[in-house]
């Protein structure tokens, strides 16, 4: 009986061990448990970073330069703007409107001794081309008339005389001697030789007349002359027009003399 027990006994418990072994080996399922969360790779992006907003390209202001000095030549070889006080004969003193009063330029002299020295080298104070060859006619003498384009004319004298940038400036030279062999329309260099001061046309002593006046470029004159019965109509005419017309404005010289660079 007691063995019939024991075997009961060891049976019910290996029952219970078999069932308790399949029950470890499944794994239970809970109502409403949430699905396992996967966690993708870091994505990469097809864009590139960011790296800011680029500004627009500008076009690079180029830097002003400076336009070089233009050349002024005194025009009575050997003398500078610093000579002024001593060979200044005669200022400038401006016309009355239409009139031929007063006295259209400066006169520059060299003195000897106290007196006009004849023969001092007159040379040309701006660049230009020749505009008129004038022969011993009055009150000039001999005279030559040079354009200078306003490029080639000191800053300050174009603005301070208001000459506009569609007008030449013209130099006139008179009361000449030994003039060079030139030509209308010839080109002439500052500095180059334009005769000597001399006593031809209306002057009390050898010096040198110097006029200044802006006017239309491209004007020429084959001569010009007044105050004798001898003159031309044509001759007439030109001096009219270059003095007393108006097509040209007439400027003192002087200030342009004292902007000189080159002796």
């Amino acid at each position: 009986m007691n063995l019939k027990l024991k075997r009961s006994k060891a049976a019910r418990l290996s029952v219970l061990v078999l069932l308790l072994a399949v029950s470890c080996s499944t794994s239970p399922t809970v109502a409403g448990s949430p699905e396992p969360i996967t966690v993708p790779p870091t994505a990469t992006s097809t864009h590139p970073p960011a790296t800011g907003t680029p500004l627009p390209t500008e076009t690079p202001v180029p830097t002003p330069t400076a336009a070089p000095p233009v050349e002024v030549c005194f025009p009575l070889a050997g003398y500078s703007a610093t000579d002024l006080p001593v060979i200044l004969s005669q200022v400038f003193i401006p016309p009355a409107p239409g009139k031929d009063d007063g006295h259209h330029g400066i006169d520059l002299a060299s003195y000897t001794s106290g007196r006009m020295s004849i023969g001092v080298p007159v040379q040309a104070a701006l660049p230009g081309k020749v505009a008129a060859i004038i022969h011993n006619r009055p009150p000039y003498g001999d005279a030559i008339l040079v354009e200078t384009t306003i490029a080639q004319v000191p800053v300050h004298f174009v603005e301070t005389n208001k000459i506009t940038s569609e007008q030449s400036l013209y130099l006139l030279y008179a009361h000449l001697q030994n003039m060079p062999a030139l030509q209308v329309g010839q080109d002439i260099p500052c500095g180059m030789l334009l005769g000597e001061t001399g006593l031809t046309g209306y002057t009390g002593g050898p010096h040198l007349h110097l006029e200044t006046r802006s006017g239309p470029p491209g004007v020429t004159f084959e001569s010009m002359a007044f105050y004798e019965t001898s003159i031309t109509p044509a001759e007439s005419k030109n001096y009219t027009t270059w003095r007393m017309s108006g097509l040209f404005t007439l400027h003192d010289p002087l200030p342009l003399l004292q902007a000189m660079t080159i002796p």
